[in-house]
């Protein structure tokens, strides 16, 4: 008796074929969406998942979810290469194997047919960080007589002092702030909240910017009218001063500050978990490629850490 009220309690399987109706992929997609609004998803993440499903939904030529196969899913995927980078397919990937994961769960189907299928393979890009030259040519260039320039020359110094992604930066107020103990509480991707931290250079910078600004709003940078800085015109800004510079053959983003602060991070004697906490990955994979050391780097642990060299005596000269 108590295995069949279990069963009774159970979702129905849904293979009824009616467009929009139970049972279509339609209906799925808006019970999905639903279920991850009710679980807090990001608006950028429900517009991603309601981007990507509509396609989805539109490629596909059966209307029963229950008929989707492994094979139809591959030829959704197979056609998106032609149109869209290879982060961008792995990202439709994922969304696609989670909403069918998601109806296996909930007994929309009997099967999950993206349980057959390989995620596309990552293309590893060579991650690409300032050297210390470079850094320092990009810090002397902002005019520091200037609140523009203090304001970016605070900025850079944030940038490569705490990791922050852009975003998270432009979006940052005053009030989050904590000076005295050199701490910022951000809330990054997901709505995940965590600590970032920066040195006495950093806190004076901002100090400085902050008193020579004068503004009572609450946002931390502001622009030369008044108004919140937007991150597309911070990168404006630093594209200038590359150029000035004249640093090449490096991209030069608020990203590749990212990329800077991880490296040096870790060449400085800091660990991966603790990097990846600060910098708010959710990979610990992704903040492994960020240990990678020059040749120089390697040569020089290996000098200071030759089990030979410190079991044999020094040699001397012949007399």
């Amino acid at each position: 008796m108590r295995r069949m009220a279990a069963e009774a309690k159970k979702p129905p399987l849904y293979l009824v074929p009616v467009p929009g109706g139970p049972g279509s992929v339609e209906e799925a997609v808006g019970a999905f969406l639903a279920s991850k609004a009710s679980q807090g998803a990001a608006k950028a993440t429900m517009k991603l998942y309601s981007r990507v499903l509509d396609e989805f939904t539109a490629y596909s030529p059966a209307y029963p979810l229950a008929n989707t196969t492994a094979e139809e899913v591959e030829s959704f995927i197979a056609s998106l290469h032609r149109r869209l980078a290879r982060e961008s397919v792995r990202l439709y990937f994922t969304v696609i194997r989670g909403f069918l994961r998601w109806a296996y769960r909930r007994r929309r189907i009997a099967e999950d047919p993206s349980e057959w299928l390989e995620k596309p393979r990552k293309r590893h890009k060579e991650i690409n960080a300032f050297t210390e030259d470079q850094v320092r040519a990009l810090l002397a260039q902002p005019d520091q007589g200037r609140l523009a320039g203090l304001r970016d020359y605070a900025m850079m110094l944030l940038l490569l002092d705490s990791g922050l992604r852009i975003s998270e930066a432009v979006s940052l107020r005053v009030g989050q702030i904590d000076f005295a103990g050199g701490m910022i509480l951000v809330v990054g991707k997901g709505g995940k909240e965590r600590p970032v931290f920066f040195g006495p250079g950093t806190g004076g910078a901002m100090g400085e910017y902050l008193l020579v600004r004068g503004n009572s709003r609450p946002e931390l940078w502001l622009s030369e009218l008044g108004e919140p800085l937007r991150a597309h015109r911070l990168n404006v800004r630093l594209k200038r001063y590359a150029k000035q510079a004249g640093i090449t053959g490096i991209r030069v983003s608020p990203h590749t500050f990212r990329h800077t602060f991880a490296t040096f991070y870790l060449r400085n004697g800091g660990d991966v978990l603790s990097l990846q906490r600060i910098g708010g990955w959710a990979d610990l994979a992704m903040v492994r490629r960020y240990s990678h050391e020059t040749t120089e780097d390697l040569a020089a642990k290996h000098h200071a850490a030759s089990p030979v060299d410190r079991l044999l005596p020094e040699k001397r000269g012949k007399s």
